[in-house]
Formats: structure tokens, sequence, C-alpha cells
């Protein structure tokens, strides 16, 4: 089974049969999109809000808007068809338990509203509070696996192709 690792900044995709990962999920936020047509899946792993200032090719992804412009771009390269990707999130904690780091909260309400001015809905979350995470999607059955600090792994969604 192929693996890939999703970095932070980065944004990859994944075929039926693989698995996707993004590590070290602190204040950054992994949107994970899945294409209910094709089976494919895609994280972004994000770690700011709002769009770049520069636009800077290759780096772009670091923030929000970007990010997820990329991940749609990857999952339906053809054209605007986002009432085929459901969507799920994880991260944007405040792990150094600092009480004015807002940057985990502000990247939530980014993803978020970004999702919704593009009609994508949002299946599952687990964001917020203090605790690092982890998120992986094996494509061979659709399960969003999710680690929280370290306890074992829950499945936070399950992701099916439309018949």
């Amino acid at each position: 089974m192929r693996e890939i690792d999703v970095l932070t900044g980065e944004v990859k995709k994944a075929a039926p049969g693989a698995v996707i990962t993004a590590h070290a999920l602190g204040s950054c936020v992994g949107v994970i999109g899945y294409n209910t047509v094709t089976g494919e899946g895609a994280i972004a792993h994000i770690m700011l809000p709002g769009t770049s200032p520069r636009r800077i090719p290759g780096r772009d992804t670091r923030y929000t808007v970007d990010a997820l412009e990329a991940l749609l771009e990857k999952l339906v390269p053809t054209g605007p068809a986002n009432r085929n990707i459901r969507a799920a999130l994880a991260g944007g904690a405040n792990v150094l338990k600092r009480p004015d780091d807002g940057v985990g909260r502000a990247n939530i309400d980014s993803v978020r509203e970004e999702l919704e001015k593009r009609g994508i809905v949002i299946v599952a979350e687990s964001v917020g509070d203090e605790i690092r995470r982890k998120i992986s999607l094996d494509l061979s059955n659709g399960n969003l696996y999710c680690f929280e600090g370290d306890q074992t792994p829950k499945i936070l969604a399950t992701f099916r192709k439309k018949e």
C-alpha cells in the first residue's frame, strides 16, 4: 500500500488504495477532502488563515485560501464540481497553552468560512483544545483516523464513493 506524508504547508492527493497522512497538527489545520465520485482523497496541511500576501509559487499553500484552491484543483481538475467533495477538519489547537495565542482558532474559522463559500460539506471535525493531532486517510476503506495526543486512533469519519 502506498503511503503519502503531507508536510506543513503542503497539499497532496492520493488515489484509492493509498494512505495519506498529516503529522504534527498543532495550531495548523488539516483539511481532508474526498471526491465521492472518484474515491480520491487529499489533505491540505494549513499553517495560516486567509490568503498568501505574495502568492509565492510553491509556498502559497501555507495559507487557507491558497491551500483550499490547490486541494480542489487536485480533486476536481476539470471544473467546479464541489458538490462531489466532502471534507473533514482536524487541528487548530493551542498546544503551547498560551492565553493570547489565537492562531489555531483563526485557522479553524478561516477554513470553515472558505469551505462554506465553496459549498463543501464538512462531515467531521476534531478541532481546538490544547491537543496535538495526526490524521490518516486510508483510501482502501475510506476511514479517516484521528490520533489525539498519545491516544489510540479513532475513526473520525468514513468516506464512501457514490454508487
